[in-house]
């Protein structure tokens, strides 16, 4: 054998014992129940057909009544159909000539799930009659798909599909012989394996459809995985442990659906949790009534904190006002500005899949405008662009030359992570001290201080990391001119100044404004080796 081939065979050794490890560092995060689920579930989907189980609740179901409610209307959802058979999702269209294909995977698995979610029965042209054909011509195809027959879809259509009955009073006994196969299939097949949102999702739908289809089981079964969920999912603060904000509201507005449906009925722990959680939201919300994109995160996919407390106030909710504390993040505000940081870990550690590389990041707005913003998300789909997104240099936070702080790989997965803490706090200031296990023997503290009208951000590294240099970036938020002059960066809301870098450049760089969208804008980097010191210097109006 010559020194080639045993190159190759140490390389091959080499690339698959890292491999090994990585699994490792990721997978010894993971429940014992996720593990038992994501092991069990296809042992028993290859022996189990769904189908006939399908059959079997409509068969034995024919004549079920839905419940009679008196609700208060749910949030409408944005135009997503076009008659005859045109959807747009995520930023993509597609008409079908002749008939739905129901399992079209053209524009990603998404696009195949939104399909199948039916926001759009919720939208505010659709007519009853097409609403009606529409899951007609879903439930005669029931048999052909794929996609929607998983729990995260049945999940969201059997809400949507009930506030749509329920809002033009139709009780069609086909229908809901449907729903009711659909809530019991469910019930076989709820989201242990993968817990977090997913899971709460489920528990959603379960206490929804089984109170409005009169399955007391169900009903109850759902009701308590819900308020185990609930405990387990919302912190102290209010927060989903996921630490998205889009997220947030979309399970802050199925938790109002839950209240609204069930009414009198609805437990008063509900209330107290959906207070907590629009609390937390208003905190984290802008003026113009935006929230930040941190995490996995994009504009157009959630209700807005405005429509959210509207729904509220009509099922008698009001924010709480608890501040922010175990969630991480922390907000500044001025008459001049105002500036969400992230001071969180990433979490929840068993579900880290909408979690990104941005400890430390931070939004900033000067006089009610975006200046600096997170670059937001544009794809799920595994590829170079997924990857970066989720990156740190994607983000308004600090790092070594080539080197990501916590250990990212597919889509959704992180293998080693960053160990993040809030060392020092003041009304003023905060201090985040980040530790990576991919770094040699260095961490890296940010202090922010904000007075009335100035930012400044002090990044010092503790240790050394293989004398690699560090990097800050700085993303500006699309339309913004930056003009650079040295180490003096000029825009019409701020000043930032730089001191103790080695150099500064204007890079071009893209922002996500939805999923499969985004928008050319420029970004800051800073690099220097043992301290950096930014300020933004708001302009006086």
């Amino acid at each position: 054998m010559n020194c080639r081939s045993c190159s190759r065979i140490l390389n091959h050794s080499i690339e698959m014992l890292n491999k090994l490890l990585l699994y490792i560092n990721t997978l010894h995060h993971l429940t014992f129940r996720q593990v038992f689920f994501q092991a069990w579930y296809p042992i028993r989907d290859s022996v189990i057909s769904h189908a006939r189980y399908y059959r079997r609740y409509r068969r034995d179901h024919p004549s079920i009544t839905l419940k009679k409610l008196s609700l208060k209307p749910p949030l409408r959802k944005k135009t997503t159909f076009t008659s005859p058979a045109t959807f747009t999702f995520l930023n993509q269209s597609k008409h079908f000539e002749v008939s739905i294909d129901w399992n079209y995977s053209g524009y990603g698995k998404l696009w195949t799930y939104h399909l199948s979610y039916f926001d759009y029965l919720n939208q505010e042209n659709l007519a009853a009659e097409e609403g009606v054909e529409l899951i007609q011509r879903f439930i005669r195809e029931m048999p052909d798909l794929a996609d929607a027959r998983e729990p995260y879809p049945v999940s969201l259509r059997l809400i949507n599909w009930l506030k749509f009955l329920y809002r033009h009073n139709i009780d069609d006994p086909d229908i809901n012989a449907f729903m009711m196969a659909e809530l019991h299939t469910l019930n076989r097949r709820l989201e242990y394996h993968l817990m977090a949102n997913h899971l709460l999702e489920n528990a959603y739908a379960m206490t929804i459809g089984g109170y409005c289809l009169r399955h007391a089981p169900l009903y109850q079964k759902g009701l308590r995985l819900l308020m185990e969920q609930q405990e387990e999912q919302i912190l102290i603060d209010g927060a989903h442990y996921e630490k998205s904000p889009m997220y947030h509201q979309m399970l802050l507005d199925r938790l109002l659906d839950v209240i609204n449906f069930t009414g009198s009925d609805a437990d008063p722990k509900l209330k107290e949790i959906a207070e907590r959680m629009l609390s937390w939201l208003q905190e984290m919300t802008f003026t113009d009534g935006s929230a930040p994109y941190f995490n996995d995160a994009t504009p157009g996919e959630a209700p807005s904190t405005n429509d959210l407390l509207r729904y509220a106030k009509l099922l008698g909710i009001s924010p709480k006002g608890v501040g922010l504390t175990k969630s991480g993040y922390r907000a500044f505000r001025s008459v001049n500005y105002e500036m969400v940081i992230d001071a969180g870990s990433i979490g929840p550690s068993y579900q880290p899949g909408h979690s990104h590389n941005d400890a430390g990041s931070f939004v900033l707005y000067a006089h009610g405008k975006p200046l600096i913003v997170d670059t937001a998300v544009s794809t799920y789909q595994a590829n170079e662009r997924r990857y970066y997104e989720r990156s740190v240099r994607a983000h308004n936070t600090t790092h070594a030359e080539g080197v990501e702080p916590s250990e990212l790989w597919g889509s959704f997965r992180i293998g080693r992570r960053e160990s993040v803490r809030i060392s020092n706090e003041s009304i003023k200031e905060i201090s985040i001290l980040r530790d990576s296990p991919l770094y040699s023997s260095c961490r890296i503290l940010r202090t922010v201080f904000c007075d009335e009208k100035t930012v400044t951000l002090t990044d010092e590294i503790r240790g050394k990391c293989n004398d690699k240099p560090f990097l800050a970036h700085f993303h500006f938020s699309p339309g913004i001119n930056v003009d650079i002059h040295d180490d003096t960066i000029e825009t019409e809301e701020a000043t930032i100044q730089f001191e103790h870098h080695s150099n500064v450049q204007l890079q071009e760089c893209q922002i996500a404004a939805g999923f499969n969208k985004l928008e050319k804008s420029v970004k800051i980097v800073a690099f220097f080796q043992d301290r950096l010191k930014t300020r933004f210097q708001i302009k006086t109006r």
